[in-house]
């Protein structure tokens, strides 16, 4: 990993908590224009979709990516890979959220905390106090691995691309959140 690659992990993570996951990145719905190609009769999974949905805009920032370090070398890293980390981030604001929740959950108001979750799309309902932290505990875990674990993972291993091929994979599932 590049000393430019670091820095471009520091300034996303510094970026993505200061900013939160409202910033310019994550408010434009780029992934329109492609759906907008998929016909109602094509919902849901196939090769097509995954191509239009993943691989199409991919392609198409890998290109701005070979094409930026042809112009101004490894700053390219700096500049789209600050970006790509930060979009792979995603929407969901990871850590607001889990503070809502222990906010909740440590004033003894599980009502409250499970309604953070269900908001969230997780599964908030419970038989009893253990069922719902076992239930908290697993919701709690997929989101790290899918909005932290996972881009950062992708990130270091194969750059700005992975990254984004990360949050492109996961953007074109049905998810509740985006």
């Amino acid at each position: 990993m590049s000393y430019l690659a670091f820095l471009a992990f520091i300034v996303a993570t510094g970026l993505y908590w200061l900013m939160g996951p409202g910033g310019p990145l994550h408010n434009v719905d780029f992934l329109a224009l492609f759906r907008g190609q998929i016909g109602d009769e094509e919902q849901g999974y196939s090769a097509r979709s995954a191509f239009i949905l993943v691989v199409a805009p991919l392609l198409l920032f890998a290109l701005i990516y070979v094409c930026v370090e042809a112009i101004f070398g490894g700053t390219a890293m700096l500049l789209l890979g600050t970006a790509a980390l930060f979009f792979a981030f995603g929407r969901e604001d990871f850590p607001t959220l889990s503070q809502r929740f222990l906010a909740r959950a440590r004033a003894g108001d599980l009502e409250g905390a499970s309604l953070v979750i269900t908001e969230a799309g997780g599964d908030g309902s419970a038989e009893d106090a253990d069922d719902f932290a076992d239930n908290a505990i697993a919701f709690f875990s997929v989101m790290a691995l899918q909005r932290w674990f996972g881009p950062v993972i992708y990130f270091l291993l194969l750059g700005p691309i992975g990254a984004v091929a990360y949050r492109l994979a996961y953007l074109a599932q049905d998810t509740p959140t985006p």
